[in-house]
């Protein structure tokens, strides 16, 4: 491997990069998200009769059960990017833009995140993108251009080399 490859590999990952492997991955994301919704309406049809009665009366307060399929849903999309981030350290968008997570304090080698790093990176990257992407516009003025959840998480995104 030469020595531009090997500076090239460790090169931190620029915002619009994440940004575009984000577009990929929320057509994922939404088919995920649909698959989601259908599994909860069918499991809620058939569990409060609905489909049979024409209305739906919950079996629990509606506010309750609302927070539930949110909560359920996060976890559904936390756990893609958990497991894409385990097992290859880029998920479909991240390999089509030529990104990978990485451990922060492995660099120079290339270790893949921990499950507990990529299941806390995978909570803490939504809030990152609150007070307008605050999270994400951190990587400017860290000393190690990383956002908010690569901080947090002890990982970082850097850009592969074009035979990876």
């Amino acid at each position: 491997m030469t020595d531009t490859t090997t500076q090239q590999r460790f090169i931190s990952a620029p915002l619009w990069r994440r940004f575009a492997s984000m577009v990929y991955d929320s057509f994922l994301v939404l088919a995920l998200s649909m698959a989601y919704g259908a599994l909860i309406t069918f499991i809620a049809s058939q569990t409060t009769g609905a489909a049979n009665q024409g209305n739906y009366t919950p079996m629990v307060n509606g506010a309750v059960a609302n927070s539930l399929v949110f909560i359920g849903w996060i976890a559904v999309i936390a756990s893609f990017y958990s497991y894409f981030w385990y097992r290859a350290g880029q998920s479909t968008g991240m390999r089509a833009w030529r990104l990978k997570v990485v451990q922060a304090d492995a660099l120079p080698e290339v270790k893949l995140p921990t499950l507990k790093q990529s299941i806390t990176r995978a909570f803490l990257a939504p809030f990152a993108l609150t007070l307008a992407g605050a999270g994400y516009w951190w990587k400017f003025i860290d000393s190690n251009n990383d956002c908010w959840h690569d901080r947090f998480s002890g990982t970082r995104v850097v850009v592969t080399a074009k035979d990876e």
